[in-house]
């Protein structure tokens, strides 16, 4: 298990940070038909004019802010689950967890009701609802079989992707709209949506940081762990409720964006090791650098269209899902 320095660790960090606000500020100063830089430093030393202001706090940065904890909490969610199920492909989007999670998110807007805290609540449910019956699924003869789990979360996934844009479809929304819950879609997040996931994703993940030790003897068994004096099933419980509540959460603001729990973990394990005290803290930031970095390119490539950013996180994530598939079997 890599070990680092503390202030070696803390130097990392900043950096990270630092990468992070400057990825930032370039993503919403530097994109097609926006204003010039000058134009937005001009704002920023005088407030003039005011509709870069509006501009600013009803688009740019609620986006930003949904991208950066939307990033975050997804890849923080794919390092648990593959920690839990010893599985290297695990992932919300890949165990149909999100696809649950945006059904449950639909269903109070197709009955009328737009109020967020029903959505989120309806896809927290629908998360756990989907997790429960993958696992259901990934059990045979009491011995949690991943293969089984991995296959049935990919039919649960497509199965429910199919539900969804069928009872779209049936109340007459557009397609558009079904995409931007297939796809994922950051152009609509509403600051009245964004600014409640703030709070309570940095909550979520205080949670899993504080049982990032335990995480670790976990790694060594559940026997061992539970000998060190690790709850291993209040362990397990906290985990996925942590996990289902970030995903249902994500999903409620800006619709299914996957592989992004995919590919942030593998990369960081090669750098920081099997450590969760690095690995959960750099997981959120390098998360939140992901999906701001990719959602800029699906701003930026086809202007004035807008691709789904969970395109652009599939094109990435897809090829190397394959990748690890191949080298698992």
């Amino acid at each position: 298990m890599t070990t680092f320095h503390p202030l070696r660790f803390a130097a990392h960090l900043t950096g990270w940070m630092v990468a992070l606000i400057i990825l930032s500020l370039a993503s919403v100063l530097i994109q097609p038909g926006s204003a010039s830089l000058t134009e937005w430093i001009s704002w920023f030393r005088t407030g003039e004019p005011e509709s870069l202001g509006l501009i600013w706090t009803e688009f740019r940065l609620p986006r930003l802010i949904a991208a950066g904890m939307t990033g975050g909490a997804l890849a923080v969610s794919g390092l648990i689950l593959q920690l839990m199920l010893r599985n290297p492909l695990a992932e919300p989007y890949i165990l149909g967890i999100s696809s649950g999670a945006s059904l449950g998110a639909i269903l109070p807007l197709l009955l009328g009701v737009h109020l967020y805290f029903i959505q989120a609540g309806g896809a927290f449910l629908g998360a756990v609802i989907v997790s429960a019956v993958v696992f259901r699924i990934g059990y045979r003869f009491g011995v949690l079989d991943t293969g089984r789990l991995l296959l049935g979360g990919v039919m649960m996934s497509a199965l429910l992707s199919a539900v969804i844009f069928l009872a779209l479809h049936l109340t007459g929304d557009s397609l558009r709209i079904a995409i931007t819950w297939l796809m994922g879609n950051l152009s609509l997040s509403d600051p009245q949506l964004v600014w409640p996931l703030f709070p309570v994703i940095l909550f979520l993940l205080a949670v899993l940081i504080r049982y990032a030790w335990s995480f670790n003897l976990l790694l060594t068994g559940e026997a061992v762990a539970r000998q060190s004096g690790v709850p291993v099933e209040r362990l397990k419980r906290v985990a996925y409720l942590c996990v289902s509540a970030m995903t249902g959460l994500c999903v409620a603001t800006s619709g299914i964006i996957g592989f992004t729990g995919l590919v942030v973990p593998h990369i960081l394990r090669i750098f920081y090791g099997n450590d969760h005290r690095y690995l959960i803290p750099v997981s959120f930031l390098a998360g939140a650098i992901f999906l701001i970095l990719s959602d800029w390119i699906a701003r930026s490539l086809l202007y004035p269209s807008e691709l789904p950013v969970g395109a652009i996180t599939a094109l990435i994530g897809a090829p190397y899902f394959i990748y690890l598939l191949i080298k698992k079997t």
